[in-house]
């Protein structure tokens, strides 16, 4: 009796934990998504911004935004302990209690224990709403702490390159309000050929010098200095007949010098050429080939997967009559339950193991459009090619809207097995699966409301240990990157580090799943 009395009290407990987390949902809530969109701001300022000096403080302000949105969500978890997404999912689900449909039907009047047979004339007690409404806004700052937590992680490569203070002799000559000129050449002298070897034999193609050039400059009041600066070209300036150059150096304080760069040639680099002399005088972080470089992976890495989401959770089912098919009957271990016919459901994120507890046992309509399918396995045969595939596509799948009774709306996957297999012996026809809505057996009543309730929302109030601390990581790392504090081979670790916990951070946002996947 004592274990049955601990494993009571351990629900009354972790139900509590759940009451408290929903008293101050909001502002939790927010604190997650403003901490992923400050880290993305951050990375924005770390790329574009100029003043080396402004940056630093923009960034350590961002940064700061980001640990009090993280401090917040530590304050959450030390006050109400660990809490499992199904009790959050049951406090919301169960908030409204018993209710009634507008035409004053109850709702929730079958027995779970004896689901609806789908062969039934008569309908159930509650009927389809018209409509179930759209939540845009909501999907949209998804897709924006996604976008943020995407581009925090490749900017960890672009931490990793940029220079975050520009050289010493440049800050000097910036101070003393240096500008960018193309200054006439008046002598040059190699001071070391650099012969370029491949595969083990000469390759005078790839030859590169140390030149020491002599440049006239003028000053502020109009006269004419010689400075002496020092590249490395990849032609000799002999043979090419190089005339002028382009350097930075302060006309008000010549004694200074002048900077050349590394690399006078545009393509013996990535930074420091002639033609990124002025992002090296602005201080800015990347040079021009590295955003193209940083924009193409942001392209391809981060956008296609988020834009893909969006765009399938904005076309979930929303308008019922027409096309759509509908049956109803009792959530059973992951699956919809209506006398022999069980439909798998996927539920949207978190996970179908953290949901499945809050849900078993209720009564709900399962709605998709047969016309809508995704093909899960080979693609179909084609007449014209040779070769047929064995074997037929193993499943069809369909955006799904599970309508419960007490009138809250839960997104997922319907998947319709194609092949039998002894997990799946029946084969199920997405279109004579259930019954037309609108139809004598699947009742719509246009004056019903219904709310969406998007679970994914809600991993701040869940939020495990793991993704705690490995976002705390993250910022330490984050901070010693924006700084430059960090230099060298140990910079790149310390890059490989922050992205390595910030992706341990996205992906352990929930607890471990309650029924195993």
């Amino acid at each position: 009796m004592s274990g049955v009395g601990d494993a009571v009290e351990g629900d009354a407990v972790e139900a509590d934990g759940a009451a408290r987390a929903l008293r101050r949902p909001p502002a939790l809530l927010w604190a997650g998504d403003v901490g992923a969109m400050a880290a993305g701001s951050g990375l924005l300022v770390w790329m574009f911004w100029g003043d080396p000096d402004q940056r630093l403080l923009i960034l350590l302000a961002c940064l700061g935004l980001a640990a009090t949105a993280l401090a917040a969500l530590v304050r959450n978890r030390i006050a109400n302990g660990p809490v499992q997404p199904s009790e959050i999912t049951r406090a919301v689900l169960d908030d409204q209690g018993v209710r009634t449909t507008p035409s004053g039907t109850p709702s929730g009047t079958h027995d779970p224990l004896h689901p609806l047979d789908p062969l039934d004339p008569a309908p159930p007690g509650t009927p389809l709403p018209h409509t179930i409404p759209r939540t845009p806004r909501a999907h949209l700052r998804s897709a924006l702490v996604q976008l943020g937590l995407g581009s925090w992680f490749v900017g960890f490569f672009f931490l990793v390159i940029g220079s975050p203070n520009p050289p010493p002799q440049v800050a000097e000559i910036r101070r003393a309000g240096g500008i960018v000129a193309e200054v006439p050449v008046t002598g040059s002298w190699v001071i070391e050929h650099h012969k370029a070897m491949r595969d083990g034999r000469r390759a005078p193609g790839n030859d590169t010098w140390t030149m020491r050039l002599s440049v006239s400059v003028q000053d502020d009041k109009g006269e004419t200095r010689t400075l002496s600066v020092q590249t490395r070209r990849s032609e000799h300036p002999r043979l090419i007949g190089l005339s002028t150059i382009k350097v930075i150096y302060a006309p008000s304080a010549t004694e200074l010098g002048a900077y050349v760069g590394a690399n006078s040639h545009p393509g013996g680099s990535f930074v420091g050429y002639e033609s990124d002399l002025h992002r090296i005088l602005e201080g800015r972080t990347l040079s021009s080939v590295q955003l193209w470089v940083c924009g193409i992976l942001w392209t391809v890495l981060v956008l296609p997967p988020v834009a893909y989401r969006l765009i399938r959770r904005l076309k979930a089912v929303s308008v019922l009559p027409g096309h759509t098919r509908a049956l109803y009957g009792t959530y059973t271990d992951r699956h919809i339950a209506a006398g022999d016919t069980r439909v798998r459901l996927f539920l949207d994120p978190p996970s179908d193991g953290n949901l499945s507890p809050a849900l078993e046992g209720r009564q709900a309509w399962l709605c998709w459009d047969p016309n809508r399918l995704r093909v899960d396995g080979p693609p179909p045969k084609n007449p014209r090619s040779k070769r047929q595939p064995r074997r037929g596509p193993k499943a069809k799948e369909a955006r799904a809207a599970l309508i419960l009774d007490d009138g809250w709306v839960l997104y997922g996957t319907a998947r319709f097995p194609q092949l039998s297999t002894p997990q799946n012996p029946t084969v199920q026809d997405p279109a004579r699966v259930g019954v037309p809505a609108d139809s004598p057996r699947a009742p719509v009543d246009a004056t019903r409301t219904v709310r969406p309730w998007l679970a994914r929302g809600m991993w701040p109030l869940v939020i495990s240990r793991v993704s705690l601390v490995s976002y705390a990581l993250t910022l330490a790392s984050s901070a010693l990157l924006f700084t430059g504090a960090v230099s060298g081979f140990p910079r790149l670790l310390l890059g490989l580090f922050g992205a390595g916990c910030l992706l341990t951070a996205a992906f352990s946002h929930y607890p471990e799943p309650e029924i195993p996947e």
